[in-house]
């Protein structure tokens, strides 16, 4: 799992209407969830393939260990 901010995955999502499609089908999925910490947004990803894209397109996000 990887946590990444929404203001960087919202203009990527804009950008890539596959990618897009993608995120669709991981939220149909259960594999999305939104967070907050410290007034800032996140989005946790538990998609394999859907982190593989994002890295693929510059963004890393942040390990989440499972609680």
């Amino acid at each position: 799992m990887r946590r990444y901010p929404a203001h960087k995955v919202t203009p990527l999502l804009v950008q890539h209407p596959d990618l897009m499609e993608a995120w669709k089908e991981a939220a149909r999925a259960g594999l999305l969830r939104a967070e907050s910490q410290e007034g800032r947004n996140y989005v946790v990803v538990e998609d394999p393939s859907l982190i593989a894209r994002l890295k693929a397109l510059g963004l890393e996000g942040e390990a989440v260990k499972e609680a």
